[in-house]
């Protein structure tokens, strides 16, 4: 006989859920944030950590699963329990980050950005990152930065996937037409 001391631990009602949420965003720092009114609203934030690593703070304080297929390029998302109770999370970016997310994917030596299923992939990992915009990706993030340098609508951000595409092809082109190795040297003489 096998006995199974792992009890299930119950979902909680949403009154309880929107007030973790609630906290969770402002734990996580989640940039400009719109924390969900009812469970059919969307929890949304532009930047700030990867929907990775809210959702497992989230899951284990609620019992609750994430969808993010409404998100841009959204990794795989385990498919939820027969059951469970789903928070729909939308992360948007801005044209910096995404700017940024395009040097670290030509870096990667997988260029040029297209929209094959391992392009697809590698992107979606990059933007899943916690630290687009941190000081760690030093080089990527000036060559991110010297991207959108001339741009006037460098400080625009969007939770669109149809606007992110277009942005994020349009970074794509205009790195492929300085070049990113002139922009690496350009980025890497103010590190020296």
């Amino acid at each position: 006989m096998i006995v199974n001391f792992m009890r299930k631990r119950p979902q909680l009602d949403w009154d309880e859920v929107r007030q973790i949420v609630a906290g969770l965003a402002n734990e996580l720092n989640l940039p400009l944030v719109k924390v969900p009114g009812n469970p059919a609203d969307s929890l949304q934030w532009i930047d700030g950590i990867g929907v990775a690593t809210f959702s497992e703070r989230f899951l284990l304080e609620t019992g609750w699963q994430v969808d993010s297929s409404g998100s841009f390029l959204p990794r795989p998302i385990t498919k939820a329990h027969s059951g469970s109770k789903v928070l729909r999370v939308v992360r948007g970016f801005s044209k910096l980050s995404l700017a940024t997310a395009t040097s670290r994917f030509y870096g990667s030596k997988s260029r040029p950005y297209d929209t094959t299923e391992r392009s697809v992939k590698l992107m979606a990992e990059i933007l899943d990152s916690d630290d687009l915009l941190s000081e760690r990706f030093g080089i990527a993030s000036a060559i991110g930065l010297a991207l959108v340098e001339d741009d006037p609508e460098k400080e625009l951000s969007s939770l669109d996937p149809g606007v992110l595409a277009k942005w994020l092809e349009g970074l794509n082109l205009r790195l492929e037409e300085i070049g990113y190795e002139t922009l690496w040297v350009r980025a890497y003489k103010d590190f020296g």
